[in-house]
């Protein structure tokens, strides 16, 4: 499975997640202690609860062997304005 598509069965589901992808995080702006960074990040709790809600709802699809919801939706986008 590559990274422009979507998982549409539990395996693939699985092994999207099982495998980390490669990221970039730029720390110029972070403050250096003697080894680490240390960043401070505060999530809403309203994106928390929004963040559950949409997991379960894409598990319970999966189980059923249904088509997960795309990016672009509506309620995906609702999720997206929570930050």
């Amino acid at each position: 499975m590559t990274a422009n598509t979507h998982a549409s069965t539990f395996d693939e589901l699985i092994a999207a997640v099982q495998v980390p992808q490669a990221i970039s995080v730029d720390f110029t702006g972070a403050r250096k202690g003697i080894d680490n960074y240390h960043v401070d990040v505060q999530i809403s709790e309203a994106f928390t609860l929004a963040a559950k809600e949409l997991i379960e709802q894409q598990v319970k699809l999966v189980v059923a062997g249904k088509p997960l919801t795309r990016g672009n939706t509506e309620k995906m986008g609702d999720s997206r304005r929570l930050r």
